[in-house]
């Protein structure tokens, strides 16, 4: 008997190290030898259980967990993924239930604690998902998940005093946690406290999710000292949309400077030089910067460390960039756009950001109360494949939208910004589509997700309608994560009045009464 035990044993141990090994069909072969001498083997019962819903058959993996826990009952680890079978599987109700026993047999096991709140959060319970994990941080669980989430889910609330208090709770155990320096950033700007947001920001490019990498100049960095008798070298350091947000300052240091250099991407330096003619503007990938290029340096974002360190430090200013006065007038000659009969209104509905791209994009038939406003033209300034939704559009509501002049926005940036020189408004998701056409001082409406860091980008800020960097933008704001019902009403309603102002002939209430029919017949997003 007792060899038979070690025998199982030694079978039991083997089968483990295949399962970790990867050697799945091994390990569910050594896992079936101990269940048919032991069949009331708990731990055989839930690794087995674990292996098939690795394996894709969650339920016949969730079967036989639920069998392991029924020998013993006190396992929190079997409850624990048994909860992550349920959570993959959709069945989030359920696997509330089993990661919160796991989490009654072993209070300090942080990934359940985690994995609960994000099931409380996907039902929109977000109290209950902060709470599961403020429980977990109190047993002393050191995981930067637990952080990291809570911060996630206050900034969710907009608590952003709570999030700032529990970003610094992480980072006095994970002080280098570039995500925890994220939420505090997020935070700071949100409540304007902006020094504090500039130094949490700089963390930025520790970031793994960041693609961008900094240039090592041989420069000192500029620390906001008087520029009067020193040069300057700036450089762009993300897309073209941060670019164009943030060139708003250019100006400002140019006329500081004894001399401003500025190094940016090959597609954006034909622009910029255009916009800055006062500025020096290379090719970074064609100029060679040296120790005599200037006397300090700073990326095109820092600038704000040292400009726009608080609420009164945004001026209005006029548009600073410039289309291409040629690409404009071809535009208008091709398109006949802004003749101002109809007013004609670009629109764009998706990002192709690649961390939160789903946060900040709708469709096409989310938009249709604002596409379904009478009085305007319509034409499509997004990137990216979409002939095929706006033809599907066209059969489904039978309201046209094109892009007369087939120009990539991606490929033919200088295009793409005059075309957006053509148009009486732009309303849009927030992406490069927006800040081009803000930065020219063109009308611009903008459809924002909820939640700082989910899709909203933090110089949006929070609660405001307008915007400090543009004077020409207008913000619609999700009143909850993820429901873009209201900025879409919103934005229908501002529109139907915009066009009517504009001239177009239309019985207002009767629109607004279509309107509403519109928006109770929308499908959930």
């Amino acid at each position: 008997m007792v060899q038979l035990q070690q025998q199982t044993k030694t079978i039991f141990q083997d089968a483990v190290s295949s399962h970790n090994a990867g050697l799945l069909t091994e390990a569910a072969q050594g896992y079936q030898r101990v269940l048919q001498d032991d069949p009331m083997n708990a731990d055989a019962l839930h690794l087995l259980g674990v292996l098939l819903g690795q394996s894709g058959d969650t339920k016949a993996g969730v079967s036989l967990i639920n069998q392991a826990v029924e020998v013993r009952p006190n396992f929190p680890q079997a409850f624990s993924n048994l909860g992550l079978l349920l959570q993959n599987a959709g069945e989030i109700d359920q696997a509330i239930l089993a990661y919160s026993r796991a989490v009654r047999l072993n209070p300090s096991d942080a990934k359940a604690c985690n994995n609960l709140a994000i099931c409380f959060s996907d039902l929109g319970r977000i109290d209950s998902a902060i709470g599961a994990l403020k429980k977990g941080i109190a047993t002393g669980a050191k995981s930067e998940a637990l952080y990291d989430n809570a911060c996630r889910f206050l900034k969710r609330q907009n608590n952003f005093s709570a999030c700032i208090k529990m970003a610094d709770a992480g980072l006095r155990h994970f002080p280098e946690h570039a995500r925890l320096w994220s939420h505090r950033a997020d935070a700071c700007f949100a409540l304007g406290r902006f020094d504090e947001a500039w130094e949490a920001y700089s963390w930025r490019n520790r970031n793994p999710e960041n693609p961008n990498t900094v240039p090592s100049y041989p420069i000192p960095y500029w620390q906001g000292e008087d520029l009067s008798d020193l040069s300057i070298l700036v450089w762009t350091e993300q897309g073209p949309g941060e670019t164009f947000l943030f060139s708003s300052m250019l100006n400002e240091i140019i006329a500081a400077a004894k001399k401003c250099t500025l190094i940016t991407t090959a597609r954006l330096r034909p622009i910029l030089a255009r916009s800055f003619p006062n500025a020096d503007v290379f090719d970074g990938d064609a100029y060679r910067v040296t120790s005599d290029t200037a006397d300090v340096q700073s990326s095109l974002i820092d600038l704000s460390r040292w400009l726009r360190r608080s609420w009164s430090d945004f001026p209005t200013l006029p548009p600073h960039i410039k289309p291409d006065p040629v690409r404009v007038s071809k535009s208008q000659q091709l398109s006949g756009l802004k003749n101002g009969n109809p007013p004609t209104v670009g629109v764009a509905w998706n990002s192709l950001n690649v961390t939160n791209a789903s946060l900040k994009s709708l469709s096409l038939e989310a938009l249709h109360p604002i596409l379904s406003v009478p009085g305007v033209k319509f034409v499509s300034l997004q990137y990216g494949d979409t002939d095929a939704e706006i033809n599907q559009f066209k059969t489904l509501t039978g309201i046209d939208i094109g892009c007369e002049l087939g120009i990539d926005p991606v490929a033919d940036l200088e295009g793409h910004l005059a075309q957006i020189a053509t148009l009486d408004l732009v309303i849009s998701t927030s992406n490069t589509t927006v800040h081009g056409a803000a930065a020219q001082g063109i009308p611009t409406w903008v459809l924002l997700p909820h939640t700082l860091g989910e899709g909203l980008y933090w110089p949006w800020f929070v609660n405001l309608t307008t915007s400090p960097w543009y004077p020409s933008v207008q913000l619609y704001r999700q009143d909850t994560q993820g429901d873009w019902s209201a900025p879409v009403h919103q934005t229908a309603i501002d529109l139907a009045h915009w066009s009517a102002k504009k001239g177009a002939q239309f019985d207002l209430d009767e629109h607004r009464k279509a309107l509403a029919a519109t928006i109770r017949t929308l499908p959930p997003l």
